[in-house]
């Protein structure tokens, strides 16, 4: 658990891998369907042959002292026993998957090979690669190792062995990294989601009385995008419970902060990731402004003549500086101005000339179009208050008049 929580990029080390994956197969409902044994202890898949050849002699099958049958290794007993072999592999640092489906033979086929030493069978298997430079040798070496394996354990390849592809992405290396950190992490995601879907499986094994046709789903393409941080901290958390569970509960998860004097360098768990959904996380309860979301509304585009409603401004209720311009259209109906100034407004809605109209400013506002006018107003308020000599002489004449 230490050196998960030190760097993001160390290579998964076999302890790790196989405490998280003994949790994560403990969840199933019926954990003895599945085998994932430990054998990282053995050089069974050890690129030496000579190592693999003694290796091989220690765990290989006995004849009883009766010559009635085989002793077998206890390796077997769980392989055996159950129906799916789930097998993550370290070879020279990096992580490969091999899974498979162990059946019993049938009778024909025991009366057709004509040999009783092997009643078990592999009819499918998967070996998960991510790693490209390399792979057809340890793909190579894998396949000659199980050959030489599975017959001690009285199990041999079905001669219509199903060979499936995972369909697993490549891992991209660069200069500055070679990829191997990141295989083991791989091995744990493909473990997990193989037994995840066999949760599937049982499940609906259950409802089906325990038959279940189609299996198909079991070998299907691993369809993620990569998150190692994701893996790592799920890694992280199996090997946590793995202990707690392991010590019968006297042991609890606790968090530690790092002192200025430990030699602990949090940049290198960081790498680049940025949390765009801070906004959903946070829980303010003291936060005073609420309505601070605008959204555009949109007017009736099925109607052939609508009118297209101005832009408004809407204003916040809290503070009048985070005013927030809403564009009132639609981008799916184009209205020519022909059409506009030809469409009577049924909605009710101001248009465009209508909003032109009640927004004219006053006479006294445009002093360029009605000078002239106020020009005459105040010539005949002259007129009525100092009368000219002329229309003096009219408004005498007619007095005598009268």
């Amino acid at each position: 658990m230490y050196m998960l929580q030190i760097d993001r990029v160390r290579p998964i080390e076999s302890i790790s891998l196989r405490n998280g994956l003994f949790w994560e197969h403990r969840q199933l409902s019926r954990p003895e369907m599945l085998c994932t044994p430990s054998i990282d202890h053995i050089d069974l898949f050890s690129a030496d042959d000579e190592s693999f050849r003694e290796t091989l002699d220690k765990i290989g099958k006995r004849l009883t002292p009766c010559k009635t049958g085989f002793s077998l290794h206890y390796l077997f007993d769980a392989i055996r026993s159950r129906e799916f072999l789930l097998l993550p592999l370290q070879l020279d640092d990096i992580w490969v998957t091999v899974i498979a489906r162990i059946q019993q033979k049938q009778e024909q086929e025991f009366n057709q090979m004509g040999d009783f030493s092997a009643d078990m069978k592999v009819t499918d298997l998967a070996l998960v690669d991510p790693l490209p430079e390399g792979r057809e040798a340890r793909a190579a070496l894998i396949n000659s190792r199980l050959e030489s394996i599975f017959p001690e354990g009285c199990i041999e390849s079905a001669l219509n062995l199903k060979v499936h592809n995972l369909g697993v992405p490549d891992i991209i290396t660069d200069c500055t990294s070679n990829g191997h950190w990141q295989t083991g992490l791989i091995a744990y995601a493909v473990s997990r989601e193989f037994i995840r879907r066999l949760k599937v499986l049982q499940h609906r094994q259950d409802r089906r009385d325990g038959t279940c046709g189609d299996q198909d789903f079991l070998w299907a393409p691993f369809e993620e995008q990569y998150n190692f941080d994701t893996y790592r901290q799920s890694l992280l958390a199996a090997c946590a419970h793995q202990f707690i569970e392991g010590s019968g509960f006297k042991a609890r998860l606790a968090l530690e902060i790092s002192g200025e004097d430990a030699n602990y360098q949090r940049e290198l768990l960081s790498g680049d990731r940025t949390n765009i959904l801070a906004n959903d996380e946070k829980w303010d309860i003291f936060q005073t402004k609420t309505h601070t979301h605008a959204i555009p509304i949109y007017y009736n585009p099925s109607r052939r003549n609508a009118c297209r409603p101005p832009s408004v401004t809407v204003e916040n209720e809290e503070d009048d500086n985070t005013a927030m311009s809403i564009p009132l259209h639609s981008p799916q109906v184009e209205v020519t101005e022909e059409e506009r100034a030809a469409t009577p407004n049924r909605s009710g809605a101001p248009t465009p000339d209508t909003l032109n109209r009640t927004q004219e400013p006053r006479s006294g506002d445009r002093p360029e179009e009605n000078g002239d006018q106020r020009k005459r107003s105040r010539v005949d308020d002259d007129d009525e208050a100092v009368p000219s000599p002329k229309r003096a002489k009219q408004v005498e004449n007619s007095g005598n008049d009268a």
